[in-house]
């Protein structure tokens, strides 16, 4: 151990919980270091979380835990990395988002499919213990220490009774490091024993012996051994750190814009699309809003906001044409239908704060009408919804949806990483594009028939239909960025210029404008306000028919997309996909 590590660790009130497990805390903060440039134990409460993860799943579990518990070691000190020193800005953020993105991208592929019955209960704890979960501030020690405790109870598969106990051990620390350091007031003390279906009315100048004789007393009924006893040792050193910048608050939550009435973008009257979205689509609309539906009045407010957004609903639609394609009855694909669209929901309550979007849909996205943290709290409660309504679906639509997660977040984590970068190619443009959205379409598509009980071939098909479709939407949604107007698209265009996206309108621009306009391109991608300069890319563009030969790939995908159904039984449901699929291409938003 470094002398520099070995004085920090000495001042600190924790050490004891720390030391028998220094070598697994310090090779995550070894990597948290290559990240930030600077001297992890720089920052308070460095190693707690590490530490609570590990004494977790090694003093409790009942299985190895190295290898998923060294990745949530990384991820719980990390983000404490980032809660005192804040998030940078420019290529440091790029690469911080990326690390994050991959990371989880790693979690969600190696533990939802192993333990997607684990995840699930620890998932309800988190957002299902109370009824109320959501309507009231948490100290941020609180669901600090709330999360290392959950990812230790994953890694080590520690029983439900026992987290139980644990959780609210960690609540009542993080109630006692809160009132230590002076940042524990009223709302803060209710809200954080709310969350866990606890009380007590401690007047606030006696918050922090009562914090310290619960937290003491929570631990009596667990089994007994180290980590018990360690976890009993600290409470008598437990006192604050250094003054630091810090939001007292993990969860503030915020009332979300009173939502619109729900406003439906029927496709052309009289089609036979158009017929089938006008059946089904009461249906649709009430299975989605039943798979997030919360007795929590802030977060139901959120979850309203974000479904009254609308949009054409083509993912569900999908299902159920695919389901209808399989010689199936739609009605039974309604279900999936609703996990897919609030997969597709979340992700972009995810992407928009990643780009700092300000509309979606013509209306401002959860972040900006709220806040980042209140946003993807949010999205974690639509991602936790989404987990339990899996648990009654036919398992290999759990696993096409679970894949198509983890292709999400490695489709972010892939544009964040060449974002600017000139040397991407088309290929690694479509390699963006199926993970980001192609994964998911063929998701629907594989579990419209599955839904139905089809056969394996059907699903294969329907996925590679979904897979071609996809990529057909994705270009066409990437020239529309550049040509589309903000009133016919509901957001501002210009995102990916601004953010700095290579995509295949900028690639094909870049092999065709002489040097100089090349140079100005290049200046533009990733400059703040370059959309001012939109009208200048869109000429371009139209003079060296960018726009024509990428509608032109997407058509080539759509005639893929159609041969690979043409064989299915359901004639109806199959000439609504091949209508869909059309529409992908035609579209203007």
């Amino acid at each position: 151990m470094q002398a520099g590590t070995r004085q920090s660790l000495d001042r600190r009130w924790y050490r004891g919980l720390v030391e028998p497990v220094l070598p697994t805390v310090q090779s995550a903060l070894k990597q948290v270091e290559d990240v930030s440039g600077s001297d992890p134990w720089d920052v308070p409460r460095t190693g707690l979380g590490g530490a609570v993860v590990v004494h977790v799943a090694r003093g409790f579990g009942s299985r190895g835990w190295k290898r998923s518990g060294k990745l949530a070691v990384l991820a719980v000190e990390a983000y404490n990395q980032r809660v005192f020193l804040g998030v940078p800005e420019g290529a440091d953020r790029d690469a911080l988002l990326e690390r994050d993105v991959g990371r989880l991208h790693r979690v969600w592929s190696d533990l939802l499919k192993r333990d997607g019955a684990l995840v699930g209960r620890v998932l309800d704890r988190m957002f299902a213990s109370s009824p109320s979960v959501g309507d009231d501030q948490v100290p941020e020690a609180v669901l600090f220490l709330r999360g290392a405790v959950a990812a230790g109870v994953v890694a080590g598969d520690v029983p439900d009774p026992v987290h139980a106990l644990l959780d609210r051990h960690a609540t009542w620390l993080g109630l006692a490091w809160e009132a230590a350091g002076g940042s524990l007031d009223p709302a803060g003390w209710t809200g954080a024993l709310r969350a866990v279906g606890l009380s007590d009315g401690a007047a606030p100048d006696q918050f922090g012996a009562v914090a310290r004789q619960q937290a003491s007393a929570s631990l009596a009924p667990l089994p007994q051994g180290t980590a018990a006893e360690l976890f009993e040792s600290i409470l008598g050193h437990l006192a604050p750190e250094q003054a630091s910048v810090r939001e007292p608050a993990a969860w503030e939550p915020h009332l979300a814009p009173e939502p619109s009435p729900l406003h439906r973008r029927p496709f052309a009257d009289g089609t036979p699309l158009g017929e089938f979205r006008d059946r089904w689509i009461d249906a649709i609309e009430v299975s989605i809003q039943e798979l997030a539906s919360t007795d929590s009045a802030i977060l139901a407010r959120a979850v309203r906001y974000l479904h009254a957004q609308g949009g054409k609903r083509v993912r569900p639609l999908m299902v159920l044409a695919a389901a209808q394609a399989a010689s199936g009855d739609p009605q039974r694909a309604l279900a999936a239908g609703a996990a897919v669209e609030w997969l597709h929901q979340g992700s972009l309550v995810i992407d928009d704060m990643v780009d700092r979007a300000a509309l979606r849909r013509g209306g401002a996205t959860l972040h900006t009408a709220t806040s980042v943290p209140f946003a993807a709290g949010v999205a974690a409660f639509v991602f936790a919804r989404i987990h339990r309504a899996l648990r009654g679906m036919h398992p290999a639509i759990r696993d096409h949806l679970v894949d198509a997660a983890a292709a999400l977040a490695e489709g972010e984590r892939q544009e964040l990483h060449h974002t600017g970068d000139l040397s991407l190619d088309a290929t690694g443009y479509y390699r963006i594009i199926e993970a980001k959205t192609a994964r998911l379409f063929a998701a629907a598509a594989a579990a419209g028939a599955l839904s139905v009980e089809a056969p394996k071939s059907t699903a294969k098909a329907l996925a590679r239909y979904g897979r071609e479709a996809g990529l057909a939407f994705q270009i066409i949604d990437d020239v529309l960025d550049y040509t589309g107007d903000e009133r016919t698209l509901g957001k501002v265009p210009g995102t990916d210029l601004r953010a700095g996206k290579i995509t295949l309108p900028v690639l094909l621009l870049l092999d065709r404008v002489p040097e100089s306009d090349r140079d100005r391109l290049v200046m533009l991608l990733g400059r703040d306000h370059a959309e001012d300069h939109l009208g200048w890319v869109r000429a371009r563009i139209a003079e060296h028919d960018v726009d024509v030969d990428c509608i032109a790939r997407a058509r080539e995908h759509l005639i893929r997309a159609r041969k690979a159904i043409a064989g299915l039984p359901g004639d109806e449901g199959r000439a609504r996909l091949e209508e869909l699929a059309g529409r992908f291409v035609e579209r203007q938003r």
